[in-house]
């Protein structure tokens, strides 16, 4: 009989890659899985073949309650109720919610149904560092209502409720198990950010800009580097104008002000922005750039795993521009796929140097996509994840 999975997931599904990645996967299996999340504000949504049900609730709502988390037990009781009600309504043999925080109140609510089901949680990131790093949660009166430094209190208790954990990296699986002992007992899989080859069309190289054209893909705030980058332009087009920076992203709200100040002292014809493009576009733009960044800030989350991105780029044939996060770092040095920059002197050397060596660029290119199809192919995680869960 067929292993019957539940996916519980705090966000509307169907744009959260990781989850939806990890369900393509258990459904390739053969494992039945029926996923419980929101729905905002009466949206459609993208039909499935598997089960999905959604909290229905106003983004509004849903953004309040999460914000009083920690000062009221209002978010806690949300899921513990749907969660209840939702393994009452089937027999299922197997528990994934994704999250640190979501690991209370969906065990809670598994031990509320009375039944035995083994309990994953899904490690996206270094929670307590990455919740206590965002802008919103430490503005002013903000950070008595979050409470940001009660995550790495409440860590240990929380990783305690699960039967096993997936986590990004083994740097970060090490760095867990060091610190808590405990977790030395629980079965672990590593299940790095890599990409769902499928959603993306084949590579493809065009000629794009004459200009060494440097992408960088996703979201844009302070932590994430990219104004380091924007900072090294400003200095860099001061003596040269062959190269281009192309941003795609949403900009976090605190720091629209500072990214739109950097953006105008760019020239204009060395940096374009888009706010966003669909993930399946992504190769489209690709395609025409050069090098893809990944500046993000040294720091406990960024080196609990290696972005998307990274993996993304690698598809795309770009030879990378990273900082020195260890898992990113090991995988760019290890493999000869790009150039890792150490401070804001090293970021602006290396911008240089990819402009000024394009036979290293194009030499890094090929090793890039070939490392991807070698290294990192779907098909040995999906061996890995199903022997996971078949030892529950």
């Amino acid at each position: 009989m067929k292993k019957k999975i539940a996916i519980i997931v705090d966000n509307e599904l169907d744009h959260d890659v990781r989850v939806m990645k990890e369900i393509n996967m258990l459904t390739a299996i053969g494992y039945v899985v029926s996923v419980l999340c929101f729905g905002f504000d009466g949206k459609e949504y993208l039909r499935h073949n598997f089960d999905v049900q959604r909290i229905s609730i106003s983004r509004k709502k849903k953004n309040i309650l999460f914000f009083f988390n920690l000062s009221m037990p209002f978010y806690n009781r949300l899921w513990r109720k749907e969660v209840y009600k939702f393994l009452s309504s089937k027999d299922f043999d197997v528990v994934h919610t994704h999250d640190l925080y979501m690991s209370k109140p969906v065990s809670d609510a598994i031990k509320k149904t009375g039944k035995e089901m083994p309990l994953i949680l899904d490690l996206h990131e270094n929670y307590p560092v990455a919740y206590s790093s965002y802008s919103w949660v430490n503005d002013g009166f903000r950070k008595y209502l979050t409470r940001p430094k009660k995550w790495f209190k409440l860590e240990e208790e929380y990783l305690k409720y699960p039967d096993a954990l997936v986590l990004l990296s083994e740097d970060y699986k090490r760095l867990l198990k060091d610190k808590f002992e405990f977790l030395k007992k629980k079965k672990t899989l590593v299940l790095p950010n890599i990409p769902d080859l499928s959603v993306f069309s084949p590579p493809k190289k065009m000629e794009g800009s004459k200009k060494t054209t440097f992408l960088y893909f996703g979201a844009i705030g302070v932590r994430r580097g990219l104004f380091d980058v924007m900072d090294a332009f400003i200095d860099i087009q001061k003596k040269r104008e062959d190269i281009k920076l192309l941003i795609i992203g949403p900009v976090d709200k605190s720091d629209r002000d500072i990214f739109n100040t950097k953006l105008n002292q760019i020239n204009k014809d060395m940096v374009e922005y888009l706010p966003w493009v669909p993930l399946k576009n992504l190769n489209d733009y690709m395609s025409i750039s050069d090098v893809g960044l990944a500046p993000f800030h040294k720091n406990p989350q960024h080196e609990s795993g290696v972005a998307n991105k990274i993996f993304q780029y690698m598809f795309g044939k770009l030879p990378l521009l990273v900082s020195d996060c260890k898992p990113q770092q090991d995988i760019i040095e290890e493999n000869k796929i790009g150039l890792v920059f150490h401070d804001q002197k090293t970021l602006e050397e290396n911008i240089e140097k990819f402009a000024n060596e394009k036979n290293m660029r194009l030499e890094m290119s090929e090793k890039s996509y070939q490392t991807l199809v070698e290294k990192y192919s779907l098909d040995q995680y999906k061996n890995r994840l199903k022997e996971f869960y078949e030892a529950l």
